[in-house]
């Protein structure tokens, strides 16, 4: 590579940093770490999360940074801390992250594949993105109060980076599912309350927890979460780098 090549990645990545947070978001892993175990956050260094088992710097996010491989059997990073616990909105947020499969056959293996994952207690309320054990879907759950909101988008074979963005609203009652930028399903409403507050074992990074269960195989790149529900051209302008 380069040293113009490796100049230009560096300033894209720099600018797409800058660009999510200037929305001002309550936590941002860019997950470009080459060494060691932490993941930081960009927001607030107390919310830095833990990497377990992930093979750092492996590929080049869409961003040009380096990224982190997850290898689809025991690798994760654990967010939770108490500063996200207190700066977690139940009733108002948007999660967004990047995504790629390790290969086309992880959209067919019949295995649940977790992206990203924010549990309460008991895993009554959640807001999760995961690949579905049915062939070629992507997932997007929210659920509080005892009311389950979701969306799929079937028939993906995508191998490339994709942008998916979960957000979610009680004050406007309704939860919206995105890939790279456009709704992929119906707008959900009639939301529950949600009461509870996210489970130390439950924010997750590429799994459902952290046993860990449904781990992701492939490479994640900048995952964000906010407190409020993002609009349409704020996710279409994250979905560019």
């Amino acid at each position: 590579m380069s040293f113009i090549t490796i100049l230009s990645n560096k300033v894209l990545a720099a600018d797409y940093s800058d660009k999510t947070l200037s929305y001002n978001p309550k936590a941002y892993w860019p997950l470009n770490e080459t060494s060691g175990s932490v993941a930081r956050c960009l927001v607030n260094s107390a919310q830095n999360g833990v990497y377990t088992g992930v093979t750092l710097g492996d590929g080049v996010g869409p961003d040009g940074s380096p990224c982190p491989f997850f290898d689809g059997a025991n690798d994760y990073v654990n967010i939770w801390t108490t500063a996200l616990h207190d700066a977690f909105n139940g009733s108002e947020g948007t999660v967004a992250i990047w995504a790629k499969v390790n290969a086309v056959d992880v959209w067919t293996n019949g295995a649940v594949k977790y992206i990203f994952q924010l549990n309460a207690a008991a895993a009554v309320e959640y807001a999760r993105i995961y690949k579905s054990n049915t062939n070629n879907r992507m997932s997007y759950r929210y659920q509080a109060g005892g009311v389950t909101e979701g969306g799929d988008e079937n028939g993906l074979s995508e191998t490339d980076w994709m942008h998916l963005a979960l957000t979610w609203s009680k004050s406007a009652d309704e939860v919206r599912y995105w890939r790279d930028g456009a709704e992929v399903a119906t707008v959900d409403t009639s939301l529950g309350t949600w009461v509870g507050s996210i489970d130390s074992d439950y924010p997750i990074i590429g799994a459902s927890s952290t046993i860990p269960g449904g781990p992701w195989h492939g490479w994640l790149s900048n995952s964000a979460l906010w407190g409020r529900a993002l609009a349409q051209p704020e996710i279409a302008d994250l979905a560019r780098v």
